[in-house]
């Protein structure tokens, strides 16, 4: 008997351990019943996806069930080859992107503001669409990591967008979407 309690436990540990190796997981909702939520591997999945990267483009330093603000999420995080950085938070019964961010700090600057304040309120603002000019909540150029960035925040449709943009490029430096506040 005792034989078979530890064989049970052992077997109860190493399915838990290998919540991210593929199979599928439960967890107890708030109903007290049994919810499958998506696997690791699904999350990354949806993450690549969404970003419209493949496995082999990026390097993954992170995809683990967390808890933020008191709700469980899969908080996956890579870089492409170009030094580019994805913050990824899911939603594991849902498999529904919740925020993400895109931050390319490492990449290379140049001198000069090649891209008008106006140019870089024009890209942004391509990125949500249906947003217009007066959904520009913040915008401002600022001095950082030696060159000039525009940075600024669009609120529109209950989502809020943060960004960086370098002037010499136009590239997005950062790009964060969450539920406005």
């Amino acid at each position: 008997m005792k034989r078979k309690l530890i064989l049970l436990c052992a077997l109860c540990l190493a399915a838990l351990l290998c919540g991210g190796c593929g199979q599928q997981q439960t967890q107890t909702g708030t109903t007290g019943q049994t919810e499958e939520i998506i696997t690791a591997d699904q999350a990354k999945e949806k993450a690549l996806a969404h970003a419209g990267l493949t496995n082999d483009q990026v390097t993954f330093a992170r995809c683990d069930l967390d808890l933020e603000d008191g709700r469980q999420v899969y908080e996956v995080e890579f870089y492409t080859q170009d030094n580019k950085e994805y913050d990824y938070e899911i939603d594991p019964y849902t498999g529904e992107i919740l925020r993400y961010d895109y931050d390319a700090e490492h990449a290379a600057a140049s001198g000069g503001s090649a891209v008008t304040e106006e140019q870089a309120k024009a890209l942004a603002l391509a990125k949500v669409p249906g947003a217009t000019a007066s959904d520009i909540r913040e915008f401002k150029a600022d001095q950082d990591h030696d060159r000039t960035e525009y940075e600024g925040r669009i609120v529109y449709n209950g989502t809020e967008y943060e960004f960086e943009i370098n002037s010499a490029t136009g590239d997005f430096l950062k790009w964060e979407e969450e539920p406005a506040h």
